[in-house]
């Protein structure tokens, strides 16, 4: 069996200097590649900052324009006063239409139907010899004044009136009768050489009571019914 002995001593065998020249050189190179080499990323990184500000700065100056040409055009659409007050005038005279045409359809006055069934109630009613004046509705109330060619005619017309529809349910009695008198026209004195004056229309003088003839003026009153008439 043989064995080995290691007759070098640990101090004579050959050591690395590493603070030697080439080391030294070698270590300073790389790390100068590593620095130039972190630089030109750094600018590469800088340069691509810069231009997307830019391009940031750009876009932002361009909605700035937009912003400000959007405003001017929205102060050059500002509403013409005297058109918006016309507006508004013509908005009221319509909203007050509407008021009154509701008033007149709707039964402000009480009746069922309103007052335009009222009128067409006595329009149904009309009888030879009698003709209506005015009426007044108030609320649940009416007042009908008017005149006739006989007095004899008053109990019939209130007996059709108390048999109208729009008139159910309610009775009509005479409050005040008077005795009146019609009396023709008076033409208007003319020159020799004028043409003369043509006589009054027949729509002027009421049916059955010719000129010059007497009339009974009489006033009648009643209730009309309430919403929803009565069964």
């Amino acid at each position: 069996m043989s064995q080995q002995i290691n007759l070098i001593l640990p101090e004579l065998r050959r050591r690395r200097d590493w603070l030697s020249f080439p080391i030294v050189a070698g270590a300073s190179l790389a790390g100068l590649l590593l620095i130039v080499g972190l630089a030109v990323w750094s600018q590469r990184e800088v340069d691509s900052l810069n231009a997307r500000h830019r391009q940031g700065e750009a876009e932002l100056a361009t909605l700035r324009q937009r912003v400000q040409a959007l405003g001017q055009a929205l102060a050059a659409r500002r509403p013409n006063p005297a058109l918006k007050e016309e507006v508004a005038r013509l908005a009221e005279g319509l909203r007050q239409r509407n008021t009154a045409l509701d008033a007149v359809e709707s039964g402000r006055s009480g009746s069922r139907e309103g007052s335009s069934g009222v009128l067409r109630g006595f329009a149904r009613q009309t009888a030879e010899g009698v003709w209506l004046t005015g009426f007044v509705l108030a609320g649940s109330e009416v007042e009908i004044r008017g005149r006739l060619s006989d007095a004899a005619l008053l109990p019939h017309y209130i007996q059709r009136l108390n048999g109208e529809p729009i008139f159910k349910g309610r009775r009509f009695a005479a409050l005040d009768m008077s005795e009146g008198s019609l009396q023709p026209a008076t033409p208007a004195p003319v020159a020799p050489a004028a043409t003369p004056a043509p006589a009054p229309s027949a729509s002027a003088v009421p049916q059955g009571a010719p000129g010059g003839r007497r009339f009974t003026e009489f006033v009648l009153h009643g209730k009309l019914p309430p919403p929803g008439g009565e069964r």
